[in-house]
């Protein structure tokens, strides 16, 4: 759990860095997503009386698999996150002069001693993944009929598949001609 005791923090600039197990970055959403290596976390802490400003990096590797041939692809996130804490529980002119919005902002309770990053952390890391992995940008995929990765290996299968629909006007015209 990564979490940083703010209830006897100082006012001023603080640096921290984290590391976390991969197994404990397990995201359903992504079950063909695997990190290979601690998530690597450096971030910067502005305390300001009650404020805080939570700016760093997310370091991560992750084997994904290839939206079209399915072959496992390792790809390497370097992902910003940025945060914004109040111990209030409206927001102030100051906040609306900076562009703050209620979704920007994330109050504190005054008897909570700890911020915890966890769970942003790990929606950084889902936001982070790509809609669409590809080993390469002319991967070739699978062949929709025999299966086999058209990037290693050719086939005799047709290509060409008839939507079932337009199979009465082919026969069609097979018999006028």
């Amino acid at each position: 759990m990564i979490e940083i005791d703010v209830k006897h923090l100082e006012n001023g600039l603080h640096h921290y860095s984290f590391e976390v197990n991969p197994e404990d970055i397990y995201i359903e959403e992504f079950e063909n997503a695997h990190f290979r290596d601690k998530v690597r976390v450096e971030i910067a802490l502005q305390k300001w009386s009650d404020d805080f400003t939570l700016e760093g990096e997310i370091f991560a590797r992750s084997i994904i698999e290839c939206s079209r041939c399915l072959t496992p692809c390792d790809l390497h996130f370097h992902l910003p996150i940025k945060l914004y804490f109040k111990r209030k529980l409206k927001l102030s002119e100051s906040d609306e002069a900076i562009n703050l919005t209620e979704d920007d902002l994330i109050t504190l309770s005054y008897d909570e001693s700890t911020i915890e990053l966890d769970g942003r952390i790990r929606e950084t890391l889902i936001l982070g993944i790509p809609l669409k992995v590809l080993c390469s940008e002319n991967c070739q995929g699978l062949c929709p009929m025999c299966g086999i990765n058209l990037n290693e290996e050719t086939c005799d299968c047709h290509s060409t598949v008839i939507d079932p629909r337009w199979e009465k006007l082919r026969q069609l015209s097979i018999q006028k001609s």
